[in-house]
């Protein structure tokens, strides 16, 4: 609290009232003036002032006005001589919170500051507060990107109501209109492990993110390894005509950008659609779009019309929508919609009224689309010698039958592949998390701190660790503090509260019931009992 009255006994006054029956509060201050007081909140930045009116030079509402500008969140109290209304008023419109007369009665007083106190602590609880969930929705934000990008371009969303309200949550102002889909090749070549590998898709996303940091409203989302979705909104009235001509513009830039790095970049262009419901629609033509560049070795931009020219088929229709799915399917490991998907895609191929020719064309144009989507990451040399047997496999089969039996078994195979490189890769980031783990325990980490390190949502790696260690992520570090704990107790002669705070405790009688659960002893307990087997020994 500052006090400003012109009276040296009126603050002495007020001073020790406020020290004897508030010792929470601070008085920081006294001013004699206007001016001072101004100075001196500048200067401290009080939560309260205590404000005479009349005073030399700078009246308190003069002041009262610069301290609100100065820092609209301190309240100001008017404690004065003067019951005149237009004061009382001014007073109101430059914030005050009270307006009292004196003589005034020291309860009435301390009420009206205690009841201010109570004010600054429920706003100060609120702000840290908003500053926990901000925190939270920060790590949270690009799954609900993700979500709400997924459920666009798989046509989840059941009407426009909730994609307004989904929408909103995000900020994401005007609405999509159209989507690209950039595929990145030869990111392994630039890597020797996995971690570095991590780091150059960062990279890459950063490159995404940073060519189209002129639009806030784009929403870029990396599927699978290898892949990334980009919604774009209609950034004009005129968007229709151009969105191209933008989006080519950029997808140019990125591939010129990645294209220093020895990468082989496939953009695909969908087309605009102005009702929200297209996008899906949109997304399958930036599909075909891109594996039309990647089949043409990449480094080029394809639109949907380019990939057209001929009529559109059915056939080109059940391509787009199964490699949509499966990207969808595969991402979340979903193996058994993944096969639903592949048999409901045959069966039209099967019933269809087409030649034995095009029905292998179109299992051989799938069958490659897979090995696409499986190959950043895996051993290519494997690939290529499944590759190799199938398709002579699939071109030799002499009855529909045999043409699915081939396509079904390539279609385990490589999964199989995907399933046992995605266990090995599995296996390594695990270590990673535990080598992270056994670096920092005496820190306060989080699953999150370690998800984050590695590169991966806190959701997945519970998942992945839980599975590799035997144990969740909270019994192991407990375990792995419990025996650092063990350690220092037998090797150094620390108390218990400094191996408590060295192990990552802050709680030291939590430490030791934690301690106690997992060696039915105490800390102390545990120490003597091990000196003694020492001592009998030498």
């Amino acid at each position: 609290m500052l006090i400003a009255d012109d009276e040296k006994l009126e603050r002495i006054v007020l001073r020790r009232i406020l020290e004897k029956n508030l010792p929470e509060l601070n008085v920081i201050g006294e001013a004699r003036n206007g001016f001072e007081a101004v100075e001196l909140a500048r200067e401290h930045e009080p939560h309260i002032v205590l404000m005479d009116i009349k005073m030399p030079g700078q009246s308190g509402l003069e002041a009262a006005r610069e301290i609100n500008e100065l820092r609209p969140e301190t309240k100001i109290i008017i404690l004065t001589a003067f019951a005149h209304f237009e004061y009382a008023q001014n007073a109101l419109q430059i914030g005050v919170v009270k307006y009292l007369l004196k003589p005034v009665r020291p309860q009435e007083l301390l009420n009206v500051i205690q009841n201010c106190i109570e004010h600054i602590n429920t706003e100060e609880n609120l702000a840290i507060e908003n500053k926990r969930i901000k925190k939270q929705l920060a790590k949270l934000w690009p799954y609900i990107e993700m979500s709400v990008v997924y459920d666009l371009i798989n046509g989840n969303i059941a009407n426009k109501e909730e994609l307004q309200q989904r929408t909103s949550i995000l900020g994401i102002n005007p609405l999509p209109a159209a989507v690209m889909v950039i595929e990145i090749g030869k990111i392994n070549s630039q890597s020797n492990n996995e971690f570095e590998y991590h780091l150059i898709r960062q990279r890459i996303f950063e490159v995404i993110q940073d060519i189209f940091a002129d639009n806030n409203s784009v929403l870029i989302i990396p599927v699978k390894v290898n892949k990334y979705v980009l919604l774009i909104p209609g950034v004009s009235n005129t968007f229709e005509g151009n969105h191209y001509e933008y989006c080519f513009r950029k997808g140019q830039t990125i591939i010129e950008k990645l294209q220093r790095e020895d990468m082989v970049v496939a953009v695909g262009i969908g087309n605009y659609y102005k009702d929200i419901g297209m996008i899906r629609q949109s997304y399958l033509e930036a599909l075909a779009a891109q594996r039309c560049s990647t089949f043409a070795g990449g480094n080029e931009i394809k639109s949907c019309a380019s990939c057209n020219q001929k009529k559109a088929s059915k056939v080109r229709e059940f391509k787009c929508q199964i490699e949509a799915e499966l990207l969808e399917y595969w991402y979340f490991e979903d193996w058994e919609k993944t096969f639903r998907v592949i048999d409901s895609w045959w069966n039209n191929i099967r019933n269809s009224n087409l030649g034995e020719d095009l029905q292998k064309a179109c299992v051989l144009e799938l069958i490659i689309a897979l090995y696409r989507e499986a190959v950043t990451g895996l051993d290519g040399q494997s690939l290529a010698v499944l590759n190799l047997s199938t398709i002579r496999n699939i071109i030799d089969s002499n009855t529909v039958d045999e043409l699915g039996f081939y396509f079904h078994q390539a279609v385990d195979e490589i999964i199989n592949i995907i399933k046992e490189w995605e266990n090995n890769t599995s296996i390594y980031t695990v270590r990673m998390a535990q080598s992270f783990i056994k670096s920092n325990y005496s820190e306060k980490i989080a699953l999150e701190d370690v998800a984050n390190h590695v590169h991966l949502s806190s959701s997945y790696l519970s998942r992945i660790f839980s599975k590799e260690v035997g144990m969740p992520f909270s019994r192991y570090l407990a375990q792995v503090r419990l025996n650092q704990a063990k350690k220092l107790l037998l090797t150094t002669t620390m108390p218990v509260s400094k191996i408590a705070a060295e192990v990552g405790y802050q709680d030291t009688s939590y430490f030791c019931r934690t301690f106690k659960e997992g060696e039915s002893l105490s800390p102390n307990e545990y120490r003597i009992k091990h000196e003694q087997e020492l001592n009998q020994i030498f």
